[in-house]
C-alpha cells in the first residue's frame, strides 16, 4: 500500500510540471524568436589582443522575410571604445551601399530589447549575395567577421 501511495504522489507531483517549460516566462514575440536565431555578437580586437569594440548583428532577411527581400539587410549595434574611429561594413568583400546611423530607440529596438546611449546603431544594406554571408565590421585597422548562412 505504501508503494501505491508513493507512486501516486510522484505521478501527481511530476504531472504538474509536465505542462510548463522554461520559455513560457519570457513572453517573446515570433519576430523576437526569429531574431534570437539570427543574431550574433563578436568582440573586435586589435593586434595586442585588446578589445576595442563589440558588435552585434541581426540578419533582417530571416527575421522579416516579407519586408526585407530585395537586398541583404542587417541591423547592427556597436560599442566602439574609440569614438573617433568610423565604423565601416562590407559583405563578402563588397562595401555597404547604405549604412544609416540610427538612434538608440529605433524601429528595430523591439527585436533585441536592447538600447543604450553608449552604442551606435546602424541599418545596413548590401547588394543581394549568394551562399554564406561574411559580414565584416571594421573600426580603424581592426575588424571582425560574422558568418550568416542563407536559406537555399
Amino acid at each position: 500500500m505504501k508503494f501505491l501511495y508513493t507512486i501516486a504522489f510522484l505521478l501527481v507531483t511530476f504531472q504538474g510540471c509536465a505542462q510548463k517549460n522554461a520559455f513560457e516566462r519570457f513572453h517573446i514575440t515570433p519576430a523576437q524568436e526569429l531574431t534570437e536565431e539570427n543574431i550574433q555578437s563578436l568582440k573586435i580586437i586589435n593586434e595586442k589582443m585588446d578589445v576595442v569594440g563589440v558588435a552585434t548583428a541581426v540578419y533582417l532577411n530571416k527575421v522579416e522575410p516579407k519586408v526585407y527581400k530585395k537586398y541583404e539587410y542587417f541591423y547592427i549595434y556597436l560599442y566602439n571604445k574609440n569614438k573617433n574611429e568610423q565604423a565601416t561594413f562590407s559583405l563578402n568583400g563588397v562595401p555597404a551601399f547604405i549604412a544609416e546611423n540610427l538612434s538608440a530607440n529605433n524601429e528595430f529596438t523591439h527585436l533585441t530589447s536592447f538600447k543604450s546611449k553608449w552604442n551606435n546603431y546602424y541599418f545596413v544594406k548590401f547588394q543581394k549575395q549568394d551562399g554564406i554571408l561574411h559580414l565584416k565590421v571594421t573600426l580603424g585597422k581592426n575588424s571582425s567577421t560574422f558568418l550568416f548562412k542563407k536559406d537555399q
